[in-house]
């Protein structure tokens, strides 16, 4: 009789897919408005609360990750992979300071999984979600925006 014991460990693709699943439906098409977990703590430390700091840091972010949202979705579309895990990195690091970990860890596996080479229909529906995200995202920092220009 073998003795030793199999350890099961925790898919961390399964752990994504079932933090996303509220958001998608089995093809990976969005049903309503993911979730937002902005902290914005860090970027107040980083700043020191200088509202008009906050403002610029934000304003480059709604610069820089729609327009990545959209990069990947046609990187998506050419089957582009090897430039598609590296706009994920650089909007990984764009949105690090809102402190939304579940939505990192998704552009993490993404960039991840890009570089082994998926079939499209594989990542077809985090660049969905990433892309609905990124678009209440906008909406949500726009709000920011209006609050601390009344602060300033």
């Amino acid at each position: 009789m073998n003795n030793e014991r199999k350890v099961l460990l925790p898919n961390p693709k399964l752990k994504i897919m079932n933090n996303m699943n509220p958001h998608m439906n089995k093809a990976g098409a969005n049903q309503s408005t993911p979730s937002l977990n902005i902290d914005l703590n860090q970027l107040k430390e980083l700043s020191g609360n200088d509202a008009d700091f906050m403002v610029e840091i934000i304003e480059l972010i709604l610069e820089n990750a729609p327009a990545a949202a959209r990069s990947m979705k046609e990187l998506l579309d050419a089957a582009d992979f090897d430039t598609l895990s590296k706009v994920a990195h650089k909007l990984k690091s764009t949105l690090n300071i809102l402190g939304d970990h579940d939505l990192l860890q998704v552009i993490d596996w993404l960039e991840h999984t890009c570089q082994e080479k998926p079939a499209s229909n594989e990542i077809s529906g985090m660049v969905a979600y990433i892309d609905k995200y990124i678009e209440s995202l906008v909406t949500f920092l726009g709000g920011e925006i209006e609050q601390l220009r009344n602060v300033a």
